[in-house]
């Protein structure tokens, strides 16, 4: 079995919100490219569905798309700009993303009349795509952040943590240290809920939403004691059968019926067997 490697020296940074744009403002910035340049808008676009690399995405070649049993692109090669052509960035090798519609339509409109081997985006002169093209498009925010965005959808639809690091080439660890403000929104969204939820409880109530504490009072001796009438007994209390409602008996009652009984009870000499008669 091939060993995987360790993570590198370099500790992993977790991506920060403000990284990621919104699927709105990805959306907007798409459509606006559209009306310029049709074909880097698809380029960009298909960068947010699939995760690719800028370097991966350049190598695609036409016949890198399966599709039994189901539409995938199977990432072979990496060709970054002013570098040789080499293995993806990954220890796994080639690894295959699987394709929403969206991206397969465009990689197929991408691939009509082209060979096998040709490149799959390439410029308006059929040559392979280079970064200075898309420099023209800026887009507001980083080129990588559109792997983000697709890593980031892929979490909130629920697909497995490794299946993610899958799709992008990467480690599970990898994927928990980057996108771990990802994986925690559902308890924080769960968690406003049930503020919210509270607070409208509160509102139609008329009561607060905040839990009251637990206030002391003074026994005639003057020591504190706290007040328990709307907490139930404590583990102190187990197996007593009180003759009043639980809920109005204090537990220090409960404690003075007990050491007044156990006083009231007669007391056995320890051979007590002898007095029997």
């Amino acid at each position: 079995m091939k060993k995987i490697p360790e993570l590198s020296s370099v500790a992993q940074r977790a991506v920060s919100p403000n990284e990621i744009p919104s699927p709105r403002r990805v959306a907007g910035v798409l459509a606006a490219l559209r009306q310029r340049r049709s074909d880097i808008a698809d380029v960009f676009e298909f960068m947010s569905l699939t995760g690719v690399r800028w370097g991966e995405l350049r190598a695609i070649r036409v016949n890198w798309l399966s599709e039994v049993p189901l539409a995938q692109l199977n990432v072979e090669r990496s060709h970054s700009d002013r570098y040789e052509e080499k293995a993806p960035k990954s220890w796994r090798g080639t690894r295959p993303v699987p394709l929403s519609p969206r991206a397969l339509a465009i990689f197929r409109a991408h691939a009509a009349g082209k060979q096998p081997d040709d490149y799959l985006f390439t410029n308006q002169q059929g040559g392979q795509l280079s970064v200075g093209v898309v420099r023209e498009f800026p887009l507001g925010f980083r080129r990588h952040a559109l792997r983000h965005d697709a890593a980031s959808t892929w979490l909130r639809l629920g697909t497995p943590i490794h299946e993610v690091a899958e799709y992008l080439g990467d480690e599970t660890r990898t994927v928990l240290a980057v996108y771990a403000h990802v994986l925690g929104e559902g308890q924080r969204r769960d968690h406003v809920w049930r503020l919210a939820a509270a607070e409208e409880f509160g509102r139609e109530s008329g009561h607060s939403a905040r839990p009251e504490p637990r206030t002391l009072t003074r026994e005639p001796s003057g020591e504190p004691k706290e007040n328990y009438s709307d907490q139930g007994f404590s583990a102190e209390t187990e197996g007593f059968e009180p003759s009043v409602p639980v809920r109005g008996l204090h537990l220090s009652r409960v404690k003075r019926t007990e050491r007044r009984t156990a006083l009231a009870r007669p007391t056995l000499p320890r051979n007590h067997a002898d007095y029997s008669s």
